[in-house]
């Protein structure tokens, strides 16, 4: 796990910088609008990788601390001054539409591109900036754990002149085992459908 051969995939990708492409993997099947839903012979729990990432708050956590909730998880860098504030955004309105009763079965995560920058101090400045609550956990790690992330994710990503990364806005929900279910790719889309998993997914247990 600590030598992943296949991060060399995530260079395959042409990006433009705070902006989305289409990002296509095994393991996805493309329906007739943007998301994407998870051939069921594809998922991969991304719980499984190790290594130790710190919140906003300082508090050190592994993935396999999120078990036990539904999460709702996008990569983004801080210092992004479109793309990430937007995607952001869009998950706050899919929370916001989640009935008060079922919100405390949903977790929603952010894992920062940015191992150098993106520190505790500066998570929680964007916490504070883009007003989030309790539901949110903001992450950063080393530069082996992010890469190995985002190849579960079918997250690409690539780093460019003066800090700023290209990447693909995706938006995952985890079941509560961290298995992929649904991924949305792109910006202001209609939250119906992944409201519909997640809600599928919350009155399953």
């Amino acid at each position: 796990m600590k030598h992943l051969t296949i991060i060399l995939i995530v260079g395959l990708f042409t990006l433009t910088a705070c902006n989305h492409q289409p990002a296509k993997s095994a393991g996805l099947v493309k329906n007739e609008n943007t998301p994407y839903q998870v051939n069921p012979k594809g998922q991969n729990s991304i719980y499984q990788l190790a290594g130790i990432w710190t919140n906003q708050d300082k508090k050190t956590l592994s993935l396999n601390d999120l078990r036990g909730k539904v999460q709702v998880l996008a990569m983004v860098f801080t210092h992004c001054q479109a793309a990430c504030p937007r995607i952001t955004g869009d998950i706050k309105t899919i929370e916001s539409q989640i009935a008060p009763g079922k919100l405390d079965k949903v977790g929603f995560v952010l894992v920062s591109f940015d191992a150098e920058r993106d520190t505790s101090s500066q998570l929680n400045s964007f916490y504070n900036k883009m007003n989030l609550d309790k539901h949110w956990n903001l992450l950063h790690g080393n530069e082996e754990q992010i890469r190995a992330l985002s190849v579960l994710l079918n997250v690409s990503y690539k780093k460019g002149q003066e800090g700023i990364y290209a990447h693909s806005n995706i938006i995952t929900v985890l079941d509560t085992s961290g298995n992929i279910q649904f991924q949305q790719e792109g910006l202001g889309a209609d939250p119906k459908e992944i409201l519909s998993n997640i809600n599928n997914l919350v009155n399953s247990f």
